[in-house]
């Protein structure tokens, strides 16, 4: 395994924790991060371990998958067996977990509370990204295609927060994507023209060198023009109404269908204090009737950070 390895490695571990940064905005501790930190670590330290001894990509692949697991697993607290490891009931627990992350996503809205079934389910999420990213950079010298999954990660956070994300977080990602792209690519540009005839005395003509040197030097500049067009493009841009890749958090859109649900530990005083003029809630019919009563939920009492519904007896001449 050669250095320019070692260091793809390194960036593609960075660019991930990068592009999972703004999830940190969805939810309201940072919790998370310590877990998802660690497997997306322990991917690397597997990939540029292995690789040094020669073991094949799929041998790579199927080792991080499995250390991926192990992790996830140790650190949620999955495994039921000696010292934590998981055993024939990991299955029916990490379903439970993720039925928990469900119902996070369901009922809370941004910043959501990082439960343990969240977490979990962003460790696990991070950890598979980690490892599609560093077999097509290290093992199939597909920088430009790693991209994708690393913008899926950063659309997470995009598409799921009823506000503009801060531009720093586009511009981390996108310098880390195009410092992989410099270095993967470096080598290629530097063999380029190896077979240039020599030019003849006071010619004037470049060497190869310096042909690469200024080609490199003027592709910087325009992936940096690029990057900051496309900070400065978005902002011009008009607001336009959020869409969810699938059911956002707090935030349910069916076929003709909606629902709402009532969070024990909301918070009241942040919800009086906002001066968002958007509507909390539109009810519309499909035919233009007069859309039916709202059932309404009233909790009365607050306990230990939580609101507590009281039993409303039933009007009078009824059983």
């Amino acid at each position: 395994m050669t250095r320019a390895h070692l260091r793809e490695t390194a960036l593609c571990a960075l660019a991930v924790v990068v592009a999972a940064w703004p999830i940190g905005t969805l939810l309201r501790d940072s919790s998370w991060t310590g877990p998802t930190l660690l497997v997306v670590a322990l991917v690397a330290l597997l990939g540029a371990g292995l690789r040094s001894v020669r073991v094949p990509a799929w041998g790579v692949v199927l080792a991080q998958l499995v250390g991926v697991c192990l992790a996830v697993c140790l650190l949620h607290d999955l495994g039921s067996g000696p010292g934590g490891l998981p055993w024939t009931d990991v299955g029916d627990r990490l379903v439970d977990r993720l039925e928990e992350a469900g119902r996070t996503i369901r009922s809370y809205a941004a910043p959501a509370p990082p439960t343990r079934g969240l977490v979990t389910l962003i460790s696990l999420l991070t950890g598979l990204v980690a490892i599609l990213v560093d077999h097509l950079v290290v093992a199939r010298r597909a920088a430009t295609v790693a991209g994708f999954p690393l913008l899926v990660v950063y659309l997470v956070a995009v598409v799921n927060t009823g506000v503009a994300l801060p531009a720093m977080y586009f511009l981390a990602l996108a310098l880390l994507w195009l410092l992989l792209l410099v270095e993967q690519h470096g080598s290629q540009l530097r063999r380029w023209a190896t077979l240039a005839a020599a030019p003849s005395r006071g010619s004037g003509a470049d060497d190869a060198a310096t042909v690469v040197s200024r080609f490199s030097r003027r592709s910087r500049l325009v992936a940096v023009a690029v990057v900051l067009a496309a900070v400065g493009i978005q902002a011009l841009l008009p607001d336009i109404q959020t869409r969810f890749l699938t059911e956002g958090l707090g935030r349910q859109e069916q076929a003709g269908r909606g629902s709402l649900s009532f969070t024990s530990d909301v918070d009241i005083t942040r919800s009086l204090g906002s001066r968002d003029p958007r509507p909390v809630l539109t009810l519309r019919t499909s035919d233009g009737s007069e859309p039916p009563p709202l059932a309404v939920t009233i909790a009365k009492q607050y306990v230990d950070g939580h609101w507590r519904m009281i039993p409303t007896p039933p009007p009078s001449g009824q059983g």
